[in-house]
């Protein structure tokens, strides 16, 4: 199993943008945030984890498996620890 398999684990993509925004002007968006759309991550970011070799059973585990074994509050197969779990080593002061 190489890092990248061990690692993706507990990998979940996701992002933040939005289309309205009125801390800056439109202008100043556009120019201080270039990728800053709904698009980034199929548009930019997937083709640049193909591109670094990441297969697509990886992507679908990114992008698929992982949320949905949290959503379901279940471990992932090959997860280091749970939402629950980390939370409750959080509480405990872990």
């Amino acid at each position: 199993m190489t890092t990248v398999e061990t690692a993706l684990g507990p990998v979940v993509l996701s992002h933040d943008a939005n289309c309205w925004s009125d801390m800056l002007s439109e202008d100043a968006k556009r120019r201080t945030r270039p990728l800053w759309h709904y698009n980034h991550i199929s548009d930019d970011i997937l083709p640049a984890l193909r591109k670094a070799g990441i297969s697509e059973e990886q992507i679908e585990q990114m992008l698929v498996r992982n949320p949905r074994a949290i959503f379901e509050a279940q471990k992932p197969e090959n997860a280091w620890v749970t939402t629950d779990e980390y939370f409750a080593d959080y509480i405990q002061g872990g």
